[in-house]
């Protein structure tokens, strides 16, 4: 849920404001109202704003995706991670394996998310 809300918060909150830079920076649309968009401005802007999105919540969705593959491991047992919340894990991922630990794959889960929001 941690995941979804931050990435959703930004992907969202986002798209608004760099629609309307873009629009004023690159077309002859001043007031950056919508109707008169380009709609390679809107597709710039949604790419951008999930791309950024998703880069930004990665250790969030790193969290999500190590906790749903230890489930079938760990049905009716004792876990056996090394942590059991999202923020112990990013403390162990951290501590293991720097920052660089908690954006594995951060370029295709942003590729995946900037093409989705466009």
């Amino acid at each position: 849920m941690l995941r979804e809300l931050s990435y959703s918060s930004i992907r969202l909150g986002a798209y608004e404001p760099l629609r309307k830079f873009f629009s004023v920076t690159f077309t002859d649309n001043r007031e950056g109202k919508n109707t008169d968009t380009n709609p390679m401005i809107k597709y710039l802007s949604a790419l951008i704003s999930g791309g950024g999105g998703a880069a930004l919540c990665n250790p969030f969705d790193l969290a999500k995706t190590a906790f749903q593959a230890e489930l079938p491991a760990t049905a009716g047992k004792v876990s056996a991670l090394k942590y059991d919340t999202t923020f112990q894990f990013l403390r162990y991922t951290y501590a293991q394996q720097g920052l660089a630990g908690l954006y594995k794959g951060w370029a295709t889960t942003s590729s995946r998310a900037a093409v989705l929001t466009s």
